[in-house]
């Protein structure tokens, strides 16, 4: 993968009321730059979050948080099988994948996650959600960390995608 092609963004996100919940819809676009994935094909695994908050905007205060979630992946190579291992940490279920475009394709993407029910959100025009995709850099070994917080290659995210419930 060429250093050019590398990075994170968001593709698509949506809130929507789904019966008494409202939910979450999110596809991202993951790429790695050639260390990370380097790292975790000789083994390192990597490790990722979806950053979910949404808050009430008010008029002469601070907004008010009514969620603030974050959801945990762990991304694995396995040598033996050639195939990439995509544990969901909140769950504890764990999938395969051939490649790592697909394992990370399914990191970046959430079908009608809940959030919260209807009855939490008193008025969803002046309720604003913001999601960001992120490489957790603070999961690494020891040995890796000062070379993350030095190197732009391991402090990948996505831009925060912020929008008003609808």
């Amino acid at each position: 993968m060429q250093a050019e092609d590398a990075g994170f963004s968001v593709v698509e996100a949506r809130s929507e009321l789904l019966g008494d919940q409202w939910v979450l819809s999110l596809a991202s676009d993951l790429k790695l730059p050639k260390r990370p994935a380097e790292a975790l094909s000789s083994g390192l695994a990597l490790y990722f979050q979806v950053d979910i908050e949404l808050r009430r905007n008010r008029k002469f205060w601070f907004p008010q948080v009514l969620l603030d979630r974050s959801i945990q992946y762990r991304v694995s190579y396995r040598n033996l099988t050639n195939r990439y291992l995509l544990q969901y940490l909140d769950t504890g279920e764990e999938r395969f994948f051939p490649t790592l475009e697909t394992a990370l394709a399914e990191v970046g993407r959430l079908v009608a996650y809940p959030l919260l029910p209807r009855a939490a959100i008193e008025n969803p025009s002046e309720t604003e959600i913001e999601v960001l995709v992120a490489l957790d850099a603070t999961q690494l070994p020891a040995p890796l960390r000062p070379t993350s917080f030095l190197s732009s290659d391991w402090r990948m995210s996505t831009p925060p995608a912020i929008w008003t419930l609808q």
